[in-house]
């Protein structure tokens, strides 16, 4: 599985569009039409993310029904639609592909995953679902149940897109009304699939991901109250996980409150540099920066240190897979991968080889390797001695 992750310097694009503007699974009959569908190059994984595998899996999976085509008497079947390239309705693919990419990075990129997933399952819903049951808060959006009929509007009124509806009345020669019907029913059975991998597979239903939204710079600055109530969600997971003790939940909580009441103009400076979009600051640098240090602040520097570790992106890990494969030898030893990888890393954090700077101490440890190694294997036979006359005993 490893191997097939994608890293963080790969394009998740998306194959070419068929008239559904989404991909098809490598085994529909549109593939056996369409052969020029590309999927050989950057292809979406299903591993993509621990927090967006879910919409990866969503959009190679979509089990959408295949064209209806009519009989043709000397050609077999032929698709009334042949000659028009209908676009994608509106492109939902352009929600869930820049997505995918923010959370491919190696920032910590959780606090943002809740409303990131909640602005897209609106975003799909707003198109088919009835506006009466689009009042509800995020979490409440994972119980509209989409194949219930009742809870959608009729098919003729979803939203396609205007290039879709304004190329459909310009098919009206050679695509009947009952066509143009079953064209758009399909639409809506194909956000309706998506809508319903989302729900299954949502971080929504985590309270976790609720809590960690509140070290979302957003949410903090301009609804700190709905901030403190997440910030005490989370508190409570912890504790609960006897990750953090009681007085540690008590004394951060207190300190987060404090920071939160910071003047407006206060918190949008310790957040400027913070752009969630781009990987050059993440929010442990922002956090850090401000609450290292602070003695007012270091239980809540604890507890934010700890959300941050758990929060990374997966670009750092995935990358390191493939470093992993280049320095593998067979039966090389766990230690000497990990050493190894040590030296990688340390290699890329000064900025390539020619700028490591070879001290005395470090040419004395090369000199005395070969005894160090010497030292180890004689410290491993000790070890195996000492073990097998405990089994001895044990026999005995």
């Amino acid at each position: 599985m490893t191997a097939e992750l994608p890293c963080s310097s790969q394009n998740i694009s998306f194959p070419k569009e068929s008239r559904w503007a989404m991909p098809y699974p490598p085994d529909s009959p549109i593939h056996r039409r369409e052969r020029d569908i590309g999927t050989e190059d950057h292809s979406i994984h299903r591993d993509v993310t621990p927090v967006s595998h879910f919409v990866a899996d969503l959009i190679l999976r979509l089990e959408l029904p295949p064209p209806i085509l009519d009989s043709d008497p000397d050609y077999g079947f032929l698709d009334p639609w042949e000659s028009y390239q209908l676009p994608p309705i509106s492109q939902p693919e352009n929600e869930c592909q820049p997505f995918l990419q923010r959370f491919q990075t190696s920032k910590p990129m959780t606090p943002y995953l809740f409303e990131a997933v909640e602005k897209l399952l609106r975003y799909l819903m707003n198109r088919c679902v009835k506006p009466d049951l689009m009042k509800c808060t995020g979490p409440k959006l994972l119980s509209i149940d989409t194949k219930k009929s009742e809870n959608l509007i009729l098919s003729k009124n979803i939203d396609i897109g205007f290039a879709t509806k304004r190329l459909l009345g310009e098919t009206a020669i050679t695509v009947t009304e009952r066509q143009k019907l079953e064209f758009i029913h399909e639409c809506r059975s194909m956000l309706t699939t998506m809508i319903a991998k989302l729900q299954e597979k949502s971080p929504l239903k985590q309270k976790a991901v609720r809590g960690l939204s509140s070290l979302d710079p957003c949410v903090i600055q301009h609804s700190p109250q709905l901030a403190q109530k997440r910030f005490s969600f989370l508190l409570e997971e912890l504790n609960h996980a006897n990750i953090i003790n009681d007085v540690l939940a008590e004394n951060a909580k207190k300190e987060y409150l404090h920071f939160c009441n910071l003047k407006k103009s206060e918190l949008q400076e310790i957040f400027r540099p913070c752009d969630q979009f781009s990987d050059e600051v993440g929010l442990d640098t922002i956090y850090g920066s401000f609450l290292i240090g602070e003695a007012n602040y270091k239980h809540l520097w604890e507890v934010i240190k700890i959300c941050l570790v758990l929060s990374h992106g997966n670009a750092t890990v995935e990358g390191g897979f493939s470093v992993n494969k280049s320095l593998l030898v067979e039966n090389m030893h766990e230690k000497t991968v990990t050493a190894q990888r040590h030296i990688h890393d340390e290699i890329q954090e000064a900025g390539g080889i020619k700028n490591i700077h070879i001290s005395k101490k470090m040419l004395d440890y090369v000199r005395g390797a070969w005894k160090h190694y010497h030292e180890y294997l004689e410290m491993k036979k000790q070890e195996r001695s000492e073990e097998e006359r405990r089994r001895q005993k044990r026999g005995n």
